[in-house]
């Protein structure tokens, strides 16, 4: 992320966490207060960032860019409807580049590798997908509509434990408690909030995961109110 984005993810998650004014606009600096209140300044100009009463937060542009970034937050209060959705898609040689385009959106998405040029998700990301073909000129109901295909499972185990890296966000949530420094500590929980695939509790492999998100934002706002 570059600045402005670390920045702007800053702030949405002192939000979301509704940390008190004081503490958010101490953290949203983080430790070079001086370039970053530069920075603020432009974001404030151009409208991504509002500051009332001596508290910082997100315009509406802001938090809109925000979620564009990583839709899946936006995503993690729903109610799963407990169907599984799989996108599958084949592509040849000569549409390599966009194949990489694809595979990186839907990494964003948060979708999971089910089997070669077949993912998965709890959620359904069907509008994301056909405005991002949209937008590449690409017609879904004529040639690609044979390549492309997004899938509604009914009665599916997911078996979710190989098709998302859960060790590696265990082990990113685990090395935010070992770090004392608070503005370490918060830089890398929204490394290990971005990272992970936000599944369900419902689903077997997730419950886990997700006790332990939320044990170590628990403990983070522990250490910001003390």
């Amino acid at each position: 992320m570059n600045k402005v984005s670390q920045l702007l993810v800053r702030l949405y998650w002192l939000e979301e966490l509704e940390v008190k004014a004081e503490l958010t606009n101490k953290l949203v600096l983080g430790k070079n207060r001086k370039s970053s209140r530069l920075l603020l300044e432009n974001l404030i100009n151009n409208n991504l960032i509002n500051c009332r009463r001596n508290k910082l937060f997100l315009s509406p542009l802001g938090r809109k860019l925000v979620e564009k970034s990583f839709p899946l937050w936006a995503k993690r209060d729903e109610k799963w409807s407990g169907f599984w959705w799989a996108f599958v898609f084949d592509l040849s040689a000569k549409e390599r580049s966009l194949h990489r385009s694809l595979l990186r959106f839907l990494r964003r998405l948060g979708f999971g590798l089910l089997q070669q040029s077949t993912f998965i998700s709890p959620y359904d990301w069907s509008k994301e997908l056909r405005l991002w073909f949209r937008m590449r000129n690409l017609d879904l109901t004529g040639d690609w509509g044979e390549k492309i295909l997004l899938v509604k499972m009914i009665d599916f185990d997911c078996p979710a434990a190989s098709c998302w890296p859960l060790d590696l966000t265990k082990s990113a949530y685990l090395e935010v408690e070992r770090i004392k420094n608070i503005h370490d500590q918060f830089k890398k929980l929204i490394e290990a909030m971005s990272i992970d695939p936000w599944l369900p509790d419902k689903v077997k492999v997730s419950s886990e995961i997700n006790k332990l998100r939320e044990g170590v934002i628990s403990t983070f706002l522990g250490r910001l109110r003390h």
